[in-house]
């Protein structure tokens, strides 16, 4: 019965008010390494919440361990897949409902990781890494489908991401 609590707990960190903290520290680049390098030294799959407790366990304060949890999925299957066109562009939707379009490159957050993430892919990324990071954004299961399907790469049409705040 433990497991709902922690996904709760998940659920909670993500949609509290990221008023607090809302900047990211000087180790925000030493967490993000730690947690790529610890999730290199896992074979076997790792459950929702065993990613966060491993993001949770490298990272200063909630606010990075939220963008790095949001953001290094998405850097991973942009890096893992770079045929298909992008957007550059994402939606952050509050509790309220409403909906801001963002650049990825006005987040900081996500300018430190995908630099990191295109590191990590320029020196032989481990494939199980590739598949519990990336494998983790909707658009891995959005593609996934598709291809399931007997779509090919070359079919994949890219919508904004909304990402809920």
């Amino acid at each position: 019965m433990k497991t709902p609590i922690r996904k709760m707990t998940l659920f909670n960190s993500l949609f509290k008010s990221r008023r607090n903290n809302q900047c990211i520290t000087d180790q925000f680049s030493n967490s993000i390494q730690a947690i790529i390098a610890q999730i290199d030294k896992i074979d076997s799959a790792i459950d929702d919440d065993g990613f966060y407790d491993i993001i949770q366990k490298n990272t200063s304060n909630s606010f990075e361990s939220n963008e790095i949890y949001i953001f290094l999925p998405i850097a991973f299957i942009k890096a893992w897949i770079p045929l298909i066109e992008w957007k550059d562009e994402y939606f952050e939707q509050e509790k309220n409902g409403s909906k801001t379009s963002k650049k990825y490159n006005n987040n900081e957050a996500y300018l430190k990781i995908n630099e990191l993430v295109e590191q990590y892919f320029n020196v032989n990324p481990k494939r199980n890494s590739i598949i519990q990071i990336a494998g983790r954004s909707a658009e891995f299961h959005a593609i996934n489908q598709l291809l399931n399907d007997g779509g090919a790469i070359e079919d994949v049409k890219i919508v904004t991401t909304t990402i809920l705040r």
